[in-house]
């Protein structure tokens, strides 16, 4: 952990226990003086956990940290969660660390925050990449709720924030004191082709992020490079029933890119039709089995009904002889 990609790292030490035996791990010990011992510190305990028959998880919020910056040694949080199924563990860190308040923009007062999403202790990280990129948050209230990926209050950190419409250049200060909104610029813009399938597209860029509604197969958007974010699709069926799929990108670095100039046109190849399959494993003397929904380009899809999960798929079995025939419910997660 630490600040820049060239700056100053520290390594942190994490530990994870358990309250008794046989109970789920519901203790953290973290280094949170950086000292590289954990012997002097308290144990975090877990806010929840879930145990049963192989699979656990823990998460620990507010996990306090000492990190390096150009200004000295800082504090910081990080939330921690930890998953063990069938025999392999994972601990993922989400940084719980952001600055918020209000602002005026083109004569409007909005409320806005900026999260260190990076997770390196600075709050103004931009990239090519908009899994390496902090985030700003623009909204009408103040502290609106997250509304998860589908919130378009939220925007990967760029050049520009596109506000009623406008651009307004942004710089935010490296620990997040302040931000700072230059007047609005006019930039030359192009035309990306997107198919008919999506209703919604969000794309970032060194411009910007932006979350762009389709009309006829295209959308207008800055001139420049852009990585695709997620799509959206959204019918009704014949019981007038609202369907919904999220394509969200699986991996930054992987994410299907696009270059646009003034007046130009360019082609993004995504849409339908998507792609089921189903998969299956080994583990002992038991056979897993897994369907999954992806795009053409690889995106994880979601699916909704009325903005619920539809039923699990179900998969049947036969044997070659037909003496073996049963269907089996699959489950969510």
């Amino acid at each position: 952990l630490g600040p820049g990609e060239n700056a100053q790292k520290v390594d942190l030490w994490f530990a994870l226990d358990r309250s008794r035996e046989p109970d789920p791990h519901d203790l953290l010990y973290a280094d949170s003086n950086g000292d590289g011992s954990l012997a002097d510190e308290t144990p975090l305990k877990a806010a929840q956990t879930q145990f049963e028959p192989g699979y656990e998880r823990a998460e620990f919020e507010l996990a306090k940290v000492l990190l390096p910056t150009e200004d000295g040694t800082t504090a910081y949080h990080l939330n921690i969660q930890y998953y063990a199924s069938q025999g392999q563990s994972r601990v993922y860190l989400y940084s719980a660390c952001w600055y918020e308040g209000m602002v005026t923009v083109g004569g409007k007062t909005l409320w806005c925050a900026v999260i260190d999403a990076d997770i390196s202790g600075r709050f103004d990280d931009t990239s090519l990449r908009y899994d390496k990129a902090d985030c700003i948050r623009i909204a009408d209230q103040a502290g609106e709720p997250y509304k998860g990926q589908e919130d378009t209050t939220l925007r990967v950190l760029a050049k520009h924030v596109e506000i009623d419409g406008k651009l307004y250049p942004v710089t935010v200060a490296a620990d997040g004191s302040s931000v700072t909104f230059a007047p609005a610029v006019e930039i030359p813009t192009g035309t990306i082709r997107v198919g008919t399938s999506p209703s919604q597209v969000c794309l970032f860029g060194p411009q910007g992020f932006f979350v762009r509604q389709v009309a006829e197969g295209a959308v207008n958007i800055p001139q420049g490079e852009y990585s695709l974010v997620q799509w959206k699709a959204s019918r009704k069926d014949d019981k007038g029933a609202t369907w919904t799929l999220l394509a969200m990108v699986s991996e930054a670095k992987k994410a299907p890119k696009v270059t646009v100039g003034p007046g130009k046109e360019a082609a993004l190849d995504i849409g339908e039709p998507l792609i089921s399959t189903v998969s299956h494993r080994r583990g002992g003397e038991e056979t897993y089995f897994n369907q999954e929904f992806k795009g053409r380009q690889g995106e994880y899809l979601r699916i909704t009904r009325n903005g619920e999960l539809p039923p699990a798929p179900k998969l049947r079995i036969v044997s070659r002889d037909g003496t073996y025939d049963k269907t089996f419910s699959m489950e969510y997660g």
